[in-house]
């Protein structure tokens, strides 16, 4: 995983206004995750007080969430001007059989 709170000293003045123009997509993407992210949550409460254990799945799309969140975060706080995708890397359901 990249280490988006790493200190950068060196800062873009340009990269500030491209900034607010850049996030504006990514906010209305960040929005719709994060209704799905909360909807599987849910699922994976109910998951867990009923059968006592966690869905990978269900955790794997969660944790994406969190990492394009940070990604995101540091960029428009300022933290780093490495630009974060505008879309969250993809999600795979379907894995290949693990042995």
């Amino acid at each position: 995983m990249k280490e988006y709170l790493k200190y950068q000293r060196k800062a873009s003045r340009i990269e500030l206004f491209i900034r607010i123009i850049y996030l504006i997509p990514i906010l209305l993407i960040i929005h719709v995750y994060t209704i799905l992210a909360g909807i599987c949550h849910l699922i994976q409460w109910f998951i867990v007080l009923i059968f006592g254990f966690r869905n990978k799945y269900l955790s794997k799309f969660v944790q994406g969430y969190v990492k394009y969140i940070i990604s995101v975060l540091a960029y428009s706080h300022n933290l780093s001007d490495e630009r974060p995708k505008i879309l969250p890397e993809p999600y795979r359901i379907f894995f290949e059989k693990e042995e």
